[in-house]
């Protein structure tokens, strides 16, 4: 069995949702950590573009 490397972290410029303020918090519907990408529920894709809801709803619970 072969491992693949892992992949560099995407730059910014590539990935919209970097920029976005919910990005600053966890993830609740598929748990990456602040400052990571979310992912597809089933963990194989990378959201390059946006959040999950859960995320953005979690980012405005915590500026109360």
């Amino acid at each position: 069995m072969t491992t693949r490397p892992h992949a560099a972290a995407p730059a910014v410029d590539d990935t919209p949702a970097l920029r976005l303020p919910a990005i600053t918090v966890d993830c609740p519907a598929c748990g990456a950590p602040a400052g990571a990408l979310c992912t597809s529920h089933s963990g194989t894709r990378q959201r390059r573009y946006d959040v999950h809801r859960a995320r953005t709803a979690a980012h405005a619970n915590a500026q109360h």
